[in-house]
């Protein structure tokens, strides 16, 4: 079987300034996100399920841990 934790994507371009290994993060407009700055984007648990499934021919997908932190304070 093969276990996944999964909680958001990360998108990534080169940087402007064109230097090799040179990255930056891209934050989509439109899309909510945690207060930890996690994208909620609930279909990339589903794009990389699938993408595992269709290349290594798993046998077992176990979503093992998931999930969003909202910073909620119940007490």
């Amino acid at each position: 079987f093969f276990g996944v934790n999964y909680y958001y994507r990360t998108i990534i371009r080169q940087s402007p300034d064109g230097k090799s290994g040179s990255y930056e993060t891209v934050k989509p407009e439109g899309s909510e996100y945690t207060e930890m700055g996690w994208e909620v984007y609930p279909k990339g648990l589903y794009d990389l399920l699938t993408r595992f499934h269709k290349e290594y021919q798993i046998p077992a997908l176990y979503v093992t841990e998931n999930g969003r932190f909202f910073g909620v304070n119940y007490y």
